[in-house]
């Protein structure tokens, strides 16, 4: 490895400027994928002009992918380097390959997971022959950083300055740069740099501090204009091995910035963006935030500046895997504002062993969502299949579990990340996983006249599940997240009082629309889901960006009738357009099967829960255009029971609140909608579906007012 002594270098040199493109790029033609700040970019563009101060450094930013191939022409940045993510995997690609087109010494980096060494790897000899082929299919790529970005982007640098910002001489002189690897011009083998140590482990005292804040910098107003979600880092790492998980293969260290750092840059983006409606939300991307002892500290600061603000309205957070108890007192300090839940991907205790993540039990994990409950959240849950061990009846009494439990339950389909252990030869063979690539939801595009595609390779069968099976916990992942979610709680929580399971309701209704006997909209739109949930479905990556180019469907693509999440696009529908007819239809299946419990004195308590849960949300109101900001609007709702305050008892029946009421209920739709438009653009049911993927339906809900 070469060390280079860089004030030696300049002294010897006349110091030329350095156009250096930073992007985060993301597809933009059918909805943004990522609607997040890029502080990843920020962070290594402050720490390269931080650690070259000798160097003339223009760094630009990017995340719109138009706008890097425009500056390509006109700016003629010397160094193009991107994040790699399986959102934009194959977009970055495509920005490499324009920049060499127009200057072939353009020196392009490619950096992050999409990668089959992982995230932050500090040993490849488990993937190097795969790294080795992944460069191979991609000769515009110089340089892949394997090691963290700002480490490996300043190797790079420093080795593009001692070459004289000779972009040939650098990858002719076929020498392996830290935190890096790339392929000889001799033979092709893979040159792995040395793994370089993450930043802040050295210093225990400012950790990350070293690296300056691109927000307190200035470098990160262009994306603080309402139309981002502001994002921070508060510490890299984790320490969990998850074998579905990129992260997971490499225990590294963690490392933090500082407290006093955070609160700083909080309380800039919050002078920034406090007084616009459309921002309301901060992401916190740590993986696993609200679990040290410095993430409660960082709360306290963080709720002073509530005070002062009143922002965030809205913390997005990827919750602890253990240490439930801290986030849960964090919830509070923060005013309820945090999106807490946890995610079990299994209720099966053999499968989570299978994929190390046995760290709670089950019986843990229900208390923890018994907790949440009390304090008037709606947490969800999400599975994955077919992992490891998994069978369809150890999935179904997964759910059973979860939705007896009062949770709403998505099912992902299993990515195999080339940089997870679950996305690796030995794993395939071990578990007979069988896979199939299709197109990551809405993102494509077409740049320099060639169609751009991001595919994702998912796992359909293992060996304790077929690929039969899989197609059916699918089809029923799509009724029990709609039954599931807490729109419906009202009508669980009456049944539960009837001994009734709101499982087997679900299940009853699965049988209708599986025989085809429910022919109704909804049925319909259940048929829909089930042919396209296997339609989407290729044998190769290859046959996929064929018959999507086909002109016909790439117009299909266009207008969103292929292409998109399929549980985000149909639950949409069903709740935007039907949920009425859903909510009679669920109560009337109800009635007719368990009409011994639905006796005559029932009847008129049934009904007005029904009525009621209509009314707890808004759903169909969103993107009208009578639901404007100063509108007074509300609806009036009579009932013959307290359904609201029955609802919020606690354990007592629905019989001890039989008297009228009249609530007046004001809608929350617009308020939301103002923040989804500037995040995610204007179709209206994709800005509702990411809110009901990225939000507790809790900040959905209406707000209600008991009248005299």
């Amino acid at each position: 490895m070469v060390e280079y002594n860089i004030c030696f270098i300049l002294a010897k040199k006349r110091i030329v400027k350095i156009n250096i493109a930073l992007g985060d790029v993301r597809h933009g033609t059918a909805g943004v994928h990522s609607g997040f700040v890029p502080v990843g970019i920020g962070y290594i563009a402050t720490h390269l002009k931080a650690q070259l101060p000798e160097c003339s450094l223009d760094i630009r930013l990017y995340t719109d992918p138009e706008a890097i191939i425009q500056d390509l022409e006109s700016w003629r940045p010397n160094i193009v380097a991107l994040s790699h993510y399986m959102w934009n995997a194959s977009l970055s690609y495509r920005i490499c390959e324009i920049a060499k087109q127009i200057d072939a010494s353009t020196l392009c980096v490619l950096g992050g997971p999409e990668f089959p060494s992982g995230t932050g790897q500090s040993n490849l000899s488990n993937s190097k022959e795969l790294c080795r082929q992944y460069l191979v299919n991609r000769p515009a790529v110089d340089f892949f950083c394997y090691s963290d970005g700002e480490t490996a982007m300043l190797s790079i640098l420093k080795a593009y300055v001692q070459k004289n910002h000779d972009t040939d001489g650098l990858i002719q002189a076929n020498v392996p740069i830290d935190g890096t690897v790339a392929l000889s011009t001799i033979d092709q083998s893979l040159l792995v740099g040395r793994p370089q140590t993450r930043i802040g482990l050295g210093d225990r005292v400012i950790g990350r501090d070293v690296i300056p804040s691109p927000y307190l910098d200035g470098l990160l107003d262009q994306f603080l204009d309402g139309s981002f979600i502001p994002a921070i880092e508060t510490q890299r790492g984790c320490p969990f091995l998850c074998t579905f998980c990129d992260q997971g293969l490499d225990s590294t260290k963690m490392v933090s910035f500082t407290v006093e750092r955070i609160r700083l840059e909080l309380i800039y983006i919050a002078n920034k963006l406090a007084g616009l409606s459309e921002a309301r939300t901060l992401a916190i991307h740590d993986s696993n935030w609200g679990m040290y002892k410095q993430d409660v500290e960082l709360a306290r600061s963080l709720r002073k500046i509530i005070d002062v603000y009143d922002w965030p309205k809205h913390i997005s957070i990827s919750a602890p895997k253990n240490k439930k108890e801290r986030i849960l007192d964090i919830d509070v300090m923060l005013l309820g504002r945090v999106a807490v839940g946890l995610s079990q991907q299994s209720m099966d205790r053999t499968t989570l062993k299978e994929i190390k993540r046995d760290n709670y039990t089950n019986e843990q994990y229900l208390e923890f969502v018994k907790e949440l409950q009390s304090r008037g959240k709606a947490p969800g849950c999400a599975l994955i299949i077919p992992l490891p061990g998994e069978t369809e009846e150890s999935y179904q009494q997964s759910v059973k579990i979860l939705i007896d439990n009062g949770l709403t339950t998505g099912t992902w389909t299993l990515m195999m990340l080339p940089g997870a252990e679950l996305g690796r030869e030995k794993a395939r063979r071990e578990y007979g996983m069988t896979s199939r690539f299709r197109m990551i939801p809405r993102q494509f595009g077409e740049y320099g006249r060639k169609k751009v595609f991001e595919i994702e390779e998912v796992c359909v069968a293992t060996n304790t599940m077929t690929f039969d099976a899989y197609l059916r916990c699918r089809r029923f992942s799509f009724l029990m997240y709609v039954l599931g979610m807490n729109i419906f709680d009202p009508i669980r929580k009456y049944l539960a009082e009837l001994n009734i399971s709101y499982y087997d309701v679900i299940r009853g209704v699965h049988a209708a629309v599986e025989s085809g006997s429910l022919s109704s909209n909804f049925g319909r739109i259940y048929k829909e889901f089930s042919e396209e949930a296997e339609s989407e479905l290729f044998k190769s990556r290859e046959q996929l960006v064929c018959s999507l180019s086909v002109q016909s469907n790439y117009q299909k693509l266009l207008d969103g009738e292929i292409g998109d999440n399929l549980l985000r696009k149909y639950s949409t529908i069903v709740l935007m357009d039907h949920l009425d007819e859903l909510t009679d239809y669920v109560y009337e299946l109800t009635r007719i099967r368990w009409v011994s419990q639905l006796e005559d004195s029932t009847q008129s308590a049934g009904e007005a829960v029904v009525k009621w849960t209509k009314h707890r949300i808004s759903i169909g109101d969103y993107g009208e255009v009578n639901n404007s900001a100063d509108s007074a609007a509300y609806v009036d709702v009579s009932l013959p029971f307290d359904v609201p305050l029955w609802e919020r008892s606690g354990d007592k029946t629905l019989k001890q609140f039989c008297y009228p009421v009249h609530y007046r209920v004001h809608s929350k739709m617009h308020q939301l909608q103002v923040e989804a438009t500037a995040v995610y653009r204007d179709d209206k049911y994709y800005q509702m579906g990411r809110l009901l993927h990225t939000r507790e339906l809790t900040d959905l809900y209406n707000e209600f007012v008991r009248v005299s």
